[in-house]
């Protein structure tokens, strides 16, 4: 008998989805002001590239809070990989200013709270129900 029902989901990745929408909200006007501050007309391309992102994001949010155990691990992935690309010294004519400085590392600090809580204590056990 497993301890954990995957019908009711627990708070804490209720809490950790919720973080999660927060945190997608929130990067918006970092991509936004990161067109602004760019010299050049924005490309088509990057920008379809952003909305692609937007959508994934929000996608996995949506399974997520299913129990997806692929999404929990995507998610891990493109945070760190999110995470390991802002720590590169970007070749920007215009650095970002303190505003959109801040809003990425609160959206930083969001998303690793919330992962943390997927992966552990009743966050794991719940997704861990999900195995076949």
């Amino acid at each position: 008998m497993n301890p954990v029902d995957p019908v009711q989901r627990p708070a804490q990745i209720t809490n950790a989805v919720t973080l999660l929408w927060f945190s997608l909200l929130i990067s918006l006007p970092s991509w936004y002001l990161a067109a602004e501050r760019s010299p050049e007309p924005a490309d088509p391309l990057a920008t379809a590239l952003s909305l692609g992102l937007l959508a994934l994001f929000a996608w996995l949010n949506v399974r997520l809070s299913q129990g997806s155990r692929w999404a929990r691990s995507a998610t891990l992935v493109l945070t760190i990989a999110g995470m390991l690309l802002s720590l590169v010294a970007a070749d920007e004519a215009v650095p970002p200013g303190l505003f959109e400085t801040v809003l990425g590392d609160i959206d930083l600090l969001i998303s690793l709270l919330a992962l943390y809580w997927l992966y552990s204590g009743p966050g794991a056990a719940w997704f861990r129900s999900f195995e076949s």
